[in-house]
């Protein structure tokens, strides 16, 4: 069994991409003709609407258009629609769509066989609904059909448009489609096999209860139903012939004329009657003698018809091309040649011109329907070449900024090099002079070497930092290269697409092998600040060991001061005693002054020491 599942739907379930019924679609149902005819009588009144749309909201608003188009339509002209179609077009029955009248319809296939499920897939899609608008889809083995509840439908003595009810309606067993849901009993109808069977659960209060037809119920009860409408329809379009071929009669009857006077008609009764058959004795013979007769006259009859019937054709022709009517045409003719054998003879020569031109509509129709395809393929010729012409200028647009791109990565670039390159001679150029000066410093400042240690080991810092700082950009100029390398390639893929700017690819490599140099240029430079800075710390170090060996002699010369001391000492304690207190005064006074060009002395020796070394 075939299970049902029935809802309002959601904005979110309805995809713009899936729709499949229109307007047009629907009310070509209704539509006695051939396809091509109808395409005419829409294009007579311009009722080929674009429905290429992005949501509800556009497709709401065509269908409206479309439905003011058919009314119009209709009002002016029939054309081959239902004859009944034209009092059911009228605005009260085709209002907006709303957005809240659209109902889902899924219908699970998943247990059935896979043929039974092909089959209806196929219906599925082909079949054409009732409502005005549609969206067809499946998911796995589930189709899934979304309608708006307004549709159309034959009821027999009159087309319904209405609004269908959101319950559900499985088979078309009712009189009023207001009052059901024809278009989900229109969806059954159409994809119903023999033997199959659908059901539809529900629950009503506390109980849970199910509907349930079978696909010859649905197609029989479908088929009693078409049957009756098109009775019912056809009886009352054969009145409706009646009643005009009995006007028609009347007014011919009125305007036919008499081409005998009421008083001759019983002699001309009475001439032929008063044959001159002659009696024989033998009832054959004379049976076959008039039967011979008859034939002879009728030969004759029919050779002068062949004679003049050409004549009276091209009479015929002449009086209908005058605007006279065909009937009236030949009743003239009768009239004129009092011969019904020549003037049928005429009508067949007319009839065969009747024919060619309707072969030659049909040829006309054909080559119309021709140009008509011509033209829709020219139409999506000029629609892929547009997307081709914006396709190619997206490309370019593209190339152009990918230029622009690549130029002012370079010009960027430049000025990165030019602002490293005068960094660097200004680096060096501090750093030699700072040397020269360093070096000035440490011949005028030899006794203050461990603050000059200190500071030197302040700025070989400062220039490690330096030099990080310059292999830092040496791998940022590193990562910009292979970026510039990117670039290249991707420039070179589009250069393969439009098979240009081969020039430009041979600068921008020139450009490139330019970094490069500038780049050894610049770890050369990196390579003499490391020598340099190298040769620094050497410097330092010989002069720490100088130091040194500076610290060894002042220590030496410390210990020699405290011995001429020591031994001043003892030569003051061998003096007289006498005149203790002059003594005493002259001994310090002695030895205030010893002590001083000794003093001064060491100074010298300090001072000659640090010039010899």
């Amino acid at each position: 069994m075939i299970k049902l599942h029935h809802t309002k739907a959601d904005l979110s379930d309805i995809r713009i991409a899936n729709l499949y019924q229109i307007p047009n679609t629907t009310f070509s149902s209704f539509w006695n003709g051939g396809d091509s005819d109808y395409m005419e009588y829409m294009k007579n009144f311009r009722l080929n609407y674009s429905w290429d749309v992005d949501n509800i909201e556009q497709l709401h608003k065509v269908v409206s258009d479309s439905f003011n188009g058919f009314i119009k339509a209709t009002s002016k002209s029939i054309g081959q629609f239902n004859f009944l179609l034209r009092a059911a077009m009228k605005h009260r029955n085709l209002p907006n769509l709303e957005v809240d009248d659209y109902m889902k319809l899924e219908i699970d296939l998943s247990g059935e066989s896979q043929e039974v499920k092909d089959e209806i897939k196929n219906r599925f899609y082909q079949m054409s609904s009732r409502s005005f608008v549609d969206f067809r889809s499946e998911e796995n083995d589930k189709l899934v059909y979304i309608y708006n509840r307004r549709g159309m439908m034959n009821e027999g003595e009159r087309i319904a448009i209405c609004k269908a009810k959101p319950s559900i309606t499985l088979t078309d067993n009712f009189k009023s489609a207001k009052d059901n849901n024809f278009i989900v009993s229109g969806v059954l109808k159409d994809i119903a096999l023999p033997h199959i069977e659908f059901g539809f659960t529900y629950t009503a209060g506390n109980d849970t209860k199910e509907l349930k037809a079978s696909g010859d119920e649905i197609l029989n009860i479908a088929n009693a139903k078409s049957k009756e409408a098109k009775n019912i329809t056809k009886t009352q379009k054969q009145d409706d012939i009646a009643q005009i071929a009995k006007e028609e009669i009347k007014q011919q009857n009125t305007q036919t004329r008499q081409s005998l006077s009421p008083e001759s008609t019983y002699e001309e009764v009475s001439k032929e009657g008063s044959s001159s058959i002659k009696m024989q004795d033998s009832l054959e013979s004379t049976l076959q003698d008039y039967e011979a007769k008859e034939l002879e006259k009728l030969k004759q009859r029919i050779a002068y018809g062949k004679e003049v019937a050409m004549g009276i054709y091209k009479e015929l022709r002449t009086k209908i091309d005058s605007g006279v009517g065909i009937l009236e045409a030949l009743n003239v003719l009768k009239q004129k040649y009092r011969e019904e054998h020549a003037v049928n003879m005429a009508s067949v020569y007319l009839s065969r011109d009747l024919q060619e031109i309707a072969i030659k509509e049909q040829t006309i129709s054909k080559l119309t329907q021709a140009i008509n395809e011509r033209d829709n393929a020219l139409t999506q010729k000029d629609i892929e070449i547009t997307k081709r012409e914006d396709s190619l200028y997206n490309m370019k647009s593209t190339l152009a900024q990918k230029e622009n791109d690549l130029r002012l990565l370079k010009e960027q670039m430049e000025e990165t090099i030019e602002s490293l390159e005068l960094q660097t001679k200004n680096t060096i150029q501090e750093i030699e002079e700072a040397h020269t000066r360093e070096k000035e410093e440490l011949e005028k400042n030899i006794l203050v070497s461990d603050e000059l240690i200190a500071k030197q080991d302040s700025e070989i810092s400062v220039l490690k930092k330096t030099n990080q700082s310059l292999q830092k950009d040496i791998d940022t100029l590193k990562a910009e290269n292979k970026a510039l390398i990117k670039s290249e390639a991707e420039l070179k893929i589009i250069n393969e697409q439009l098979q240009k700017r081969e020039k430009m690819l041979e600068t921008i490599e020139h450009s490139n092998k330019e970094l490069v140099i500038d780049n050894k240029s610049l770890q050369s430079q990196n390579e003499l600040i490391q020598k340099r800075t190298d040769e620094l710390e050497a410097m330092l170090k010989d002069l720490k060991t100088k130091n040194a060996e500076l610290s060894q002699n002042l220590a030496s010369l410390q210990k020699d001061y405290h011995e001429l001391v020591k031994s001043l000492a003892s030569t003051q304690s061998n003096n007289n005693t006498a005149k203790q207190q002059s003594q005493s005064d002259n001994k310090i006074t002695k030895f205030s002054d010893i002590p001083q060009p000794r003093v001064s002395r060491v100074k010298e020796i300090l001072a000659g020491g640090v010039r010899k070394q």
